[in-house]
Parts: C-alpha cells; sequence; structure tokens
C-alpha cells in the first residue's frame, strides 16, 4: 500500500506526544480516489482500514477547553475564573491551556513548585465584576442572619434587647459564627424590624392569594389606654387543617361601627384579597360588631356571612350562674382573697392538705384563681369550693391573720355554709356542660360546626328539666336536711338561675345570624345524626343548598360520596370502643374515589363557630407590649405580634 502512494507526506510534529499529518486538499482527493481503488483490486475488508486511518490520523483531533483543562490538572491548583481563564492558584498566573506540553513545563518550573510546597494562596483571583459579586453576596448573607437570627428570638419570645447584653455578646461570639454582624437592639429595631414585618406581609398574600377565607377581629384596651383592634385571616381549605393568620393590629381613636369597617377595608386592600373570596366576618356579640358586618356587607357583597362567637355566648350564659348563686359567688371571691399574694399562706394550706391526705397525693392542689375575663375560671373555683370547703375552713380556723377573707371563713354562718353547699353542689352536677363546650369550641385543630347546633341542643334540654326541679340524688339529699322555708326558698333560687339561662341560651340562638347554617351542617354531617336517620337525595341537597360558601356539586355526586360515608360512620358507632367520631378523618379518606364530595364536605364541617383566635392574638399582643415596653411604635408592635402569633 505504502509503494502505491504516489504523493509526498508531509509530517509535523507539534508536541512532545502527538503527531499529525497534512495533506494538501488535491492529496485527499487522490487518496479518497486510491481507497476506491483497492476496494476494487483487493478483499472488501480493507474499506474498515481506511476508515480507521482517515478518522484517527489524518483527522484533526478535538480541541481542549480550559475547564477541562483544570480539572485534569486539579491537583496542581489549576483552576478557571469569572473570564473563563485557566489561572494557577499556586502562581497567581495566567496559563495558556491550549498546548499541554507548556502546562507540563509550568508544573516543573521551580516557581511552581515553591508556591505549591508553601501554598502561599489558595484564595481564587476573582475579576472585578467577580469582586463586586462577591461583595453583593456577602451583605446578602448579612443581612439574612441579622433577619433570620430577629425573627428566631421574636418567634421564641425573647426581646432583642437581650442582644446587647455584655455576656449574651461574649457567648455569641464565643460559639456563634458571624455573631459580630449583629447589630445594637436599637437599629434592629429601626432598621431590621421593618425588613421581618415586609416579608411577613408578602408571605401572607401568596398564602391568602385567590384563597377563600374569613375575617376574624376582636378589640381591646391595651396597658396605655390605646384602642387595639386585631384583624385575623382564617382560610376556608379542602384540608384537614385550616391556617389562621395575624393581618393587622390597628390602633383605633375608638372602636365603633365605621372605624373597624374601615380597618378591615384597608387590610383587604393591603393583602390584594379579593373580595369575592371573603366569606364572612366572626366576632363576638357586641353591637358595634354587629354593625360593622352589616357594613361590610354594603362593600363586599350580601353574601357575606357574620359568625358571632359561640364561646362567648356560652360564657354570657354561664356568668348568670355566677350573678345569681350569690353565696357561692361570695364564698369563691372570699376564699380567692385569702389566697391572693399570700404565698406563705398558699404554702401552708399545702403542707395542711399532704398531711391530711397522706394517702391521696393526688387531692393536695391549690385552690384555682377566677379571673374575670377567662372563661371557666369561674366554674373551676366553684367546683373545687364543693370538694374542698370543710378542709378551707379547717384551714382557717389555725390561722390568726385577720386577712378580710380569712375572717369572713372563720366567722361563716351555718345557714350561710348550708346554702353555699348546696348551691356548690348544684354547680358540680351540671356545669361540666358549659365548660367541655368551652373547651371544645377554644380548639382550632378539628371542625365544630357539624356538632355545634346538637350540643345546644343538649344543653338547653339539661336547663329545662332542671327548671322542673330534676336534681342529682346528692342535691336532693343536701336539700332535705334543710328547714321546708329554707328548701323552698334555695330552690326557687336554683330553678331561677336555671330558667334565666335558658331564656339567654335561646335568645342567643335565635339571635344568631348563622343559625340555618349551623342547623344544616348539624342534619348533613352530625355522626349521631348520620347514624341514626337516611336523608333522600333531595332533603341533602337542600340542606346543602343552605351552605352557600360551600364549593357546588352535582346532587347525584354529592349523594353518591354522602351514602359511602353514611355507611362509614354507621360502621364507626357499633364498635364498642368507639368514644368519638372523627368525621374529618372519615371524610379525607375518601379523597381518592369521591374528590368532589370530599371538597364540599369538608368545606361544609370547617365553618367557623368561635372567634377564640382573635382572642389568642389579643392575648399575644398584651406579652410583646408589656409594661417594659410601652414605646413600641405601633407598627413595631404590629410586626412583633404577628412573629409572635404565627
Amino acid at each position: 500500500l505504502s509503494l502505491s502512494l504516489s504523493f509526498p507526506l508531509q509530517m509535523s510534529f507539534q508536541s512532545t506526544d502527538t503527531f499529525s499529518i497534512a495533506f494538501s486538499e488535491c492529496e485527499v482527493c487522490t487518496l479518497m480516489r486510491l481507497c476506491f481503488k483497492c476496494i476494487e483490486i483487493f478483499n472488501f475488508h480493507y474499506l474498515f482500514f481506511f476508515f480507521f486511518f482517515f478518522n484517527i490520523i489524518l483527522m484533526p483531533k478535538p480541541s481542549m477547553s480550559a475547564s477541562s483543562r483544570a480539572q485534569e490538572f486539579s491537583s496542581e491548583g489549576f483552576f478557571v475564573n469569572d473570564n473563563k481563564i485557566l489561572m494557577c492558584r499556586y502562581c497567581d498566573k495566567r496559563l495558556e491551556y491550549e498546548r499541554k506540553d507548556t502546562l507540563l513545563k509550568h508544573i516543573a518550573s521551580e516557581t511552581h513548585k515553591n508556591g505549591k510546597s508553601k501554598k502561599t494562596s489558595m484564595k481564587c483571583q476573582l475579576s472585578v465584576e467577580g469582586s463586586f459579586l462577591q461583595a453583593k453576596k456577602a451583605k446578602e448573607d448579612k443581612t439574612e442572619f441579622i433577619v433570620e437570627t430577629t425573627e428566631a428570638f421574636l418567634s421564641a419570645g425573647i426581646s432583642v434587647e437581650k442582644l446587647d447584653h455584655p455576656k449574651m455578646r461574649e457567648w455569641l461570639g464565643k460559639y456563634i459564627k458571624g455573631s459580630c454582624d449583629l447589630p445594637s437592639a436599637d437599629r434592629i429595631r429601626q432598621h431590621y424590624i421593618p425588613i421581618i414585618g415586609t416579608k411577613k406581609v408578602e408571605e401572607l398574600k401568596k398564602i391568602v392569594k385567590h384563597k377563600k377565607l374569613f375575617i376574624m377581629c376582636d378589640e381591646t384596651t391595651d396597658k396605655s389606654g390605646n384602642c387595639i383592634f386585631n384583624i385575623l385571616f382564617r382560610l376556608l381549605e379542602a384540608t384537614d387543617q385550616q391556617g389562621v393568620y395575624l393581618a393587622a393590629t390597628a390602633v383605633l381613636d375608638k372602636a365603633t361601627g365605621s372605624t373597624c369597617t374601615q380597618s378591615i377595608v384597608d387590610t383587604l386592600n393591603k393583602y390584594a384579597v379579593e373580595y369575592d373570596n371573603v366569606l364572612g366576618i366572626i366576632t363576638d356579640s357586641a353591637r358595634y360588631m354587629t354593625l360593622c358586618a352589616n357594613t361590610l356587607k354594603g362593600l363586599v357583597g350580601e353574601k357575606l356571612a357574620h359568625i358571632q362567637c359561640w364561646a362567648h355566648k356560652i360564657n354570657l350564659v354561664g356568668q348568670i350562674w355566677q350573678n345569681t348563686l350569690d353565696e357561692l359567688n361570695t364564698t369563691v371571691a372570699k376564699t380567692k382573697a385569702a389566697f391572693l399574694n399570700t404565698r406563705k399562706r398558699k404554702h401552708l394550706y399545702l403542707e395542711f392538705l399532704r398531711e391530711k391526705y397522706e394517702n391521696d397525693p393526688g387531692k393536695v392542689k391549690h385552690f384555682p384563681m377566677p379571673v374575670q375575663t377567662r372563661w371557666n375560671t369561674w366554674f373551676e373555683a366553684a367546683k373545687y369550693i364543693h370538694e374542698y370547703l370543710d378542709d378551707i375552713l379547717e384551714f382557717m380556723e389555725q390561722l390568726g391573720e385577720e386577712n378580710s377573707g380569712v375572717k369572713f371563713l372563720k366567722d361563716v354562718s351555718p345557714q350561710f355554709l348550708a346554702v353555699t353547699k348546696i348551691q356548690a353542689q348544684f354547680v358540680a352536677d351540671n356545669c361540666n356542660r358549659f365548660v367541655n363546650l368551652i373547651t371544645f369550641l377554644e380548639g382550632n385543630s378539628y371542625p365544630t360546626a357539624h356538632v355545634l347546633h346538637s350540643k345546644l341542643k343538649v344543653m338547653e334540654n339539661m336547663l329545662d328539666l332542671l327548671t322542673k326541679e330534676v336534681f342529682s340524688t346528692q342535691l336532693t339529699t343536701l336539700l332535705q336536711e334543710m328547714t321546708a322555708l329554707s328548701r323552698a326558698e334555695v330552690v326557687k333560687q336554683l330553678k331561677t338561675t336555671a330558667q334565666m339561662s335558658l331564656t339567654k341560651l335561646k335568645i342567643l340562638t335565635a339571635e344568631d345570624p348563622s343559625k340555618l347554617v349551623f342547623a344544616a351542617v348539624s342534619k348533613l354531617f352530625d355522626p349521631k345524626t348520620l347514624g341514626n336517620q337516611i336523608l333522600s337525595a333531595n332533603n341533602a341537597m337542600v340542606e346543602l343548598k343552605k351552605l352557600s360558601y360551600a364549593t357546588a356539586i352535582e346532587s347525584s355526586k354529592f349523594y353518591e360520596g354522602y351514602v359511602v360515608l353514611q355507611g362509614l360512620i354507621k360502621e364507626e358507632l357499633k364498635r364498642p370502643e368507639c368514644t368519638h367520631v372523627d368525621i374529618c378523618k372519615i371524610i379525607c379518606s375518601l379523597r381518592e374515589d369521591y374528590t368532589e364530595f370530599v371538597k364540599t364536605s369538608l368545606e361544609a364541617i370547617w365553618y367557623p363557630t368561635s372567634n377564640v383566635d382573635s382572642e389568642r392574638s389579643i392575648s399575644q399582643y398584651g406579652v410583646v407590649v408589656s409594661d417594659r415596653r410601652r414605646r413600641l411604635k405601633p407598627e413595631n408592635a404590629e410586626i412583633l405580634t404577628m412573629v409572635a402569633f404565627s
């Protein structure tokens, strides 16, 4: 084959380990003709040799890139900078990456060897643009660290003033990398807390975008005499949990229907909430809040629902017991006065109980202090009096102090004591209906709308029986120990308490603007109702149409899922150990096969029944704006409350 080549070969060695053969264009054409001629003369298998010859020897080798060279010689400190230039980190020198022998000569040079042995500079040289980008990233990282640290402190209820304490600074500097970047508390309040506020607003904007929601609001007076109005968003989603977010804490000149409405409208605009997605407003039973809801209907639309907090309403019914049972209420107040702000007396009382109930440590417990603004605390104190009244009187006899409460309990008359015991028994027998329902409505991790109607009916029946003198065996025994005249007076007092409570409950139920919704949800989804009756398709859809806030669904699809749900509820109720039916969990179990039904049902049962989250936000505001922090700016107080509440 070599003898048949009639043209000269020009070989040029370009490096120590590679070479190439250069041909002119006409010579390549001649060579190709020769190949085809050889195919005719010799065996066809020689074709493979010629393809190999052209591809491997004659064709130029692919060029190397700077990044591939850097990867190949990474152990020698080669890298590519921002301008795609191959550099040596030990020599801080630019290199030509095209020729490998040039790189090998550089590696063999004394300068490179000395630089590598000393490792004088391990940092990459940056371009001007890279330097600016690095400085920008460092600034952003510093701001992020300060913001995240501040938000963590605020969420944990730690004042940023703690960062100024020398011992805190010393500990942070020793153990927390970058803590020297933390500025003073004053700088944080002025510059970084507003950044957190902007961040929270943007986050909430994304959360509520295109979502159905209810507005929750409540008003209070802070320690400086300012009128504080908190506004919250409660989402309505087809999930087993619903989000509640504090949206605004407004400082008003006074709480009126117009000022509250204006604050709500400003908040909706601030978060770009579409009015069509606002399903209702949840308030207490105050008249100005009713006026606010009616005004808001004119702006948002008549479809806006007004939900009055049933936890507040049940508490109003329970307060009648406190106001009418005079002897018991006086005993509770005097016992509170005897133990209020007396650490030594409390300690002695506990020691007294430990000695008396040596074999029953569970009975050794403090008297629960009743607080006017906290639900159920008076009932808990009354139940304590029912159980420990004799122990309290015995302990008070051992004291020599002239405290007003101690003196009253030491001098209490037998007649007063007998009436107090009867009233305490009356409360202990029946108050759990109030206590348990308020506690149930205080929760926000489970739906309550589907059982509220039935629970109110149970309470109404209990009060009705009390008006007819249907008392417990223990209470009847205590009444029989009294004289006929005294017994008649006490029974009349108990019946009056029950009658006034029953009347109040009926009025609150009749005036409830959402009573039809609660009745419809109960008829559709109350487990007791589902286990005892079968609604027809038409009746089920009639009740469902009363729930205007729920997603529309075809009657056939709804009733198909409804029948399946009813069967599952009945099976659950048949289990002997079943004490509670988690209807939300059962509905969610049908999500795969009855998606539309599940969505509609979850929205129905998650209809809000109370305003307790607003109460929690008010309590959180009181923690933030404490006696030592009255100089907080209103906007900063709002941000701090939002962070602490989330």
